[in-house]
């Protein structure tokens, strides 16, 4: 589905990967676990070309799409759910979820439909005349995960989802809306500091520290490596 095979990739000349190959099969959950400045969102900019200068291959469904101008790659099917979760505050629910709703009906008809996803969130129902600034952080979280499902998206890459949300809102919308879409089948690669919630909802799991893969597994065996955790987790 999607890989990673990098020589380098930093911002103006500063280096913040380094010799990254990962690799993420269809309907797999990776979580993408590592301190603050790990490098975990570089790697995920680094596929839609959102900053990061990269040298290597970054292949997307067999294209190689690395350079690739960002709104090409997200016609590829990769959504982003963006750290801090980024709606548009001046907009309502329902207009947020209209203009992505008009945007994949140019794009093609799919299974995430605007009646599915609402019924998935059905708070989003309740909440469709009201301001996305009057949002909560949880109800924000599930705003920017329906948007990003009506592209119909064949990857949905979730950027610190947890981060800022109280632990119910985490449970109840992150990790509970992460298990429902593997179910579905969707390819999900989720940079995350909260270790409980990738070991959670993750069937493999990758760390990366000082801009290097150090482990690659299944959340059993990092779990049993308290010298990973230890060492580049902090745990």
């Amino acid at each position: 589905m999607v890989s990673w095979d990098l020589r380098s990739a930093g911002y103006g000349g500063a280096q913040v990967l380094h010799d990254i190959q990962l690799s993420v099969a269809r309907g797999q959950v990776l979580a993408l676990l590592g301190r603050n400045g790990a490098g975990k969102t570089t790697l995920l900019h680094t596929l839609f070309n959102l900053g990061p200068q990269s040298e290597g291959r970054i292949v997307l469904a067999g294209q190689d799409v690395q350079g690739w101008a960002t709104h090409r790659v997200a016609r590829m099917g990769a959504a982003l759910v963006p750290q801090g979760r980024g709606v548009f505050a001046d907009l309502t629910v329902a207009e947020s979820l209209g203009m992505a709703a008009w945007w994949s009906g140019r794009k093609r008809r799919g299974e995430w439909t605007l009646e599915r996803i609402l019924s998935l969130f059905p708070r989003l129902q309740e909440r469709r005349g009201s301001m996305c600034s009057a949002l909560s952080g949880g109800e924000r979280q599930m705003l920017a995960l329906a948007r990003a499902l009506l592209t119909q998206p064949s990857l949905l890459v979730l950027d610190e989802p947890g981060e800022g949300l109280a632990p119910l809102a985490v449970e109840q919308v992150v990790a509970a809306s992460v298990r429902m879409l593997r179910q579905a089948g969707v390819t999900i690669v989720m940079a995350e500091q909260d270790i409980a919630l990738a070991l959670a909802v993750a069937t493999r799991v990758a760390v990366i520290d000082g801009g290097t893969l150090v482990f690659d597994g299944t959340p059993d065996t990092l779990r049993a490596r308290q010298d990973v955790l230890q060492r580049h987790l902090g745990v």
